[in-house]
């Protein structure tokens, strides 16, 4: 969308929120990048520091949202499988194929 789009749409009510969440490949190479900067300083500042710190900190709370949805994901799978294979054994599939 434009910013003319996007300001038409907030003025008319149509656009509540705009979403700004930045998604990993966007945030991977600056993220990279830092890190590398940042090891190859022999005396880092305290605020160069920090910032590698909030870094690494931000890298951990991505990878364990990233494990996170993976996790549900095979959870909603194997639910998904154990409804099958009930439904299998109640012969409902059968009941299901011939229109009952």
């Amino acid at each position: 969308m434009t910013p003319q789009e996007i300001q038409k749409g907030i003025a008319s009510g149509e656009i509540k929120t705009i979403d700004c969440t930045p998604t990993w490949s966007a945030l991977l190479p600056i993220m990279l990048d830092l890190h590398a900067q940042f090891q190859s300083k022999e005396n880092p500042t305290s605020e160069q520091r920090k910032s590698y710190d909030d870094l690494c900190t931000e890298f951990k709370r991505m990878a364990k949202a990233a494990d996170e949805w993976v996790e549900w994901n095979k959870e909603q799978q194997r639910l998904e499988d154990a409804h099958i294979q009930s439904m299998l054994e109640l012969g409902e599939f059968d009941d299901q194929l011939k229109g009952k």
